[in-house]
């Protein structure tokens, strides 16, 4: 495959990054019609809790590879471009805040491309997935909760995701 450092085939067409990671591609329009039965099934409500609880299960692992071939939080946004996930950069740390931009988010063109527009931010699954994220690789402090404060769904240029922070014991 070119164009995609990391990116390999083994076993017979099972795709792989940095030979770690079994992978599999989805396109937006996939995703999104699947993001969106779930939200016709369970509602605003359940939709909020599941995918936000769901993104933060998913993250666990990536946490563990983001440091051993990307050196910790610093190589997010480097392993996201690097498979397409867009440009995900922490542009802020205030100490008890964190500030995420997340350009091209895949769950928010996701969302776009099933048809879904909203007032409110829509990204539960991404701000989620921040969430875990930033408590496996920021030390001395844990996530308190993450706030989408702005969202590509609701016709902003980019989702950008506050992350509250306390001092972990």
């Amino acid at each position: 495959m070119t164009g995609s450092e990391g990116l390999s085939f083994k076993d017979e067409g099972l795709l792989s990054f940095k030979e770690d990671v079994d992978i599999i591609f989805m396109t937006h329009a996939t995703l999104g019609l699947f993001l969106k039965g779930l939200l016709e099934v369970l509602g605003e409500s359940g939709f909020k809790t599941v995918t936000y609880m769901q993104g933060k299960i998913s993250s666990s692992g990536v946490s563990q590879f983001i440091k051993k071939h990307f050196g910790g939080i610093d190589g997010i946004n480097k392993l996201y471009r690097e498979i397409g996930w867009g440009s995900l950069n922490m542009i802020e740390d205030k100490g008890d805040v964190i500030i995420f931009e997340w350009v091209n988010n895949p769950v928010g063109l996701a969302l776009k491309a099933s048809g879904i527009k909203s007032k409110e931010p829509m990204c539960y699954f991404a701000a989620g997935y921040i969430h875990g994220l930033v408590d496996e690789l920021i030390e001395g402090r844990k996530v308190k909760r993450v706030v989408e404060e702005s969202c590509i769904v609701k016709g902003d240029d980019k989702c950008t995701f506050r992350v509250e922070l306390t001092k972990s014991d």
